[in-house]
């Protein structure tokens, strides 16, 4: 067990959207919960990097840090939405292959 560094005390981490509130609410009280599981949906949606852009330091490693004691499990987070601005037009009946 040492070698591994595992500890039998662990929780099992969560990463489902469903199951992490769930853990929330066991863990924190309601409005904690909440607001715990809006800072982790923003860091599924927005990225790491931008959530921590937006807020301060602190508050984002103190929320960060009571997730991880959860065991919500982030680290897979990855930003999903991706604003793009560039409309591409495209019309297959007005190709020159089609004419």
């Amino acid at each position: 067990m040492k070698i591994l560094k595992f500890d039998d005390t662990e929780i099992k981490k969560v990463s489902n959207k469903n199951d992490v509130l769930k853990r929330l609410k066991t863990f924190y009280k309601s409005n904690k919960a909440n607001d715990l599981y809006a800072f982790y949906l923003s860091i599924k949606v927005d990225g790491e990097n931008s959530v921590k852009n937006n807020m301060s330091k602190t508050t984002f490693y103190r929320k960060r840090k009571e997730l991880k004691n959860a065991g919500v499990d982030f680290t897979g987070c990855f930003k999903i939405y991706e604003e793009n601005t560039d409309i591409i037009t495209f019309n297959p009946f007005l190709e020159k292959e089609v004419v």
